[in-house]
């Protein structure tokens, strides 16, 4: 499917009038970003979740050698540029504490699984490249707005309420949930390439844009933005201080300018698809893949109970797209993994139950 949408992707761009030019900018920036929250947050879970013994594999020293000096110099010096002081510390941190781990496994299986993280990282960005392609490419050439889920309005009422109702920390919780799930999906490829065989990264991957790809297919013959879109009073009520009310008024103002033909200067990661929703197909997926880790599978449930409020009260999307996002989820998970169904993770840093005394068994 990505061969085929790399293919076809240059011709429907000249057919739909969009310039092939992408900003790389805002594409790297924030992968990287994210990718540094995935690794932090993975360090910090694997800590917090693995046997004491096993703190031992982060506390050794740093190996100092001037190569490796001189790289780290000058990677910091390339973040400084392109980012706030404090952001790049934290990068530096995260990439000296995570090379720390690939430096003490040097064995083939270890080599394998640095590539295949490698692999499956690119073919991530690749893949959500394609979708803001064609993301861009289907609302420029639909441009008629569907009015079936007008039925939604129960979703701003829930919204409307809950902005009657609570403090401004209870939405900026929300907002932490909700965001949050890019590194959780990060999280997911992590331990999915470290804690089993070195391919269940790019089947991971696979699994997410095989989701992505069906949404583009729906989203064609049923085009359409959340709750807020069609609510009259949602930005007159709506706590302007969220970082959800700016996104939303961009989301609304790019896809008016594509449905009215204003020509894209780049492509760059926005976002209008509310059915199905992905947030929760994405979740449901870093939760299936992560199944056989019981402390990170009762994490993630609670995870993605909060998220739907979330999704909910941040005025995001309908019911209706929770329930199809899903079922996306399902029919992904059924394409692309039910034949490893009896795969185990990796007994080398498997992690197992605090309050189990033996380690946990695993069966299909």
């Amino acid at each position: 499917a990505s061969a085929l949408l790399i293919l076809l992707l240059l011709p429907l761009l000249r057919l739909t009038h969009i310039l092939f030019r992408y900003n790389i900018k805002v594409f790297g920036l924030t992968y990287l970003m994210v990718g540094i929250q995935s690794i932090f947050l993975a360090l910090l879970l694997y800590l917090l979740l693995t046997p004491l013994q096993a703190f031992d594999s982060f506390l050794k020293p740093l190996h100092r050698d001037h190569v490796r000096i001189l790289l780290l110099v000058a990677y910091f010096v390339v973040l400084i540029w392109i980012l706030p002081i404090p952001k790049a510390i934290l990068a530096v941190l995260v990439t000296i504490s995570f090379l720390e781990i690939l430096q003490s496994r040097k064995s083939s299986i270890h080599r394998k699984k640095i590539v295949a993280f490698i692999k499956a990282s690119s073919y991530l960005l690749l893949g959500l490249i394609l979708v803001a392609s064609y993301n861009d490419i289907i609302l420029t050439a639909q441009k008629n707005v569907d009015n079936l889920l007008l039925h939604g309005k129960s979703i701003s009422m829930a919204s409307h309420w809950a902005v009657r109702t609570f403090s401004m920390p209870f939405f900026n919780f929300l907002e932490f949930i909700y965001y949050g799930l890019f590194a959780v999906i990060g999280v997911g490829l992590i331990f999915s390439v470290i804690g089993y065989t070195p391919d269940r990264g790019m089947r991971f991957v696979g699994t997410i844009l095989t989701c992505y790809y069906l949404t583009l297919v729906i989203v064609y013959f049923w085009p359409s933005l959340g709750p807020y879109y069609l609510c009259p009073t949602h930005f007159g009520l709506f706590p302007r201080e969220l970082e959800t009310y700016v996104l939303q008024k961009q989301s609304i103002k790019g896809a008016l300018a594509l449905w009215n033909g204003v020509p894209l200067s780049t492509i760059s990661f926005e976002y209008y698809i509310a059915f199905p929703c992905m947030h929760i197909t994405q979740s449901i997926i870093v939760l299936w893949f992560l199944r056989r880790w019981k402390p990170i599978f009762i994490l993630l449930l609670a995870y993605n109970a909060l998220l739907i409020s979330a999704i909910i009260f941040l005025e995001w999307h309908y019911l209706v797209d929770i329930l199809a996002g899903i079922a996306i989820a399902a029919i992904a998970i059924i394409a692309v993994d039910v034949s490893l169904l009896d795969e185990k993770p990796d007994p080398e840093i498997s992690i197992s139950s605090p309050h189990s005394p033996e380690p946990i068994t695993y069966r299909a």
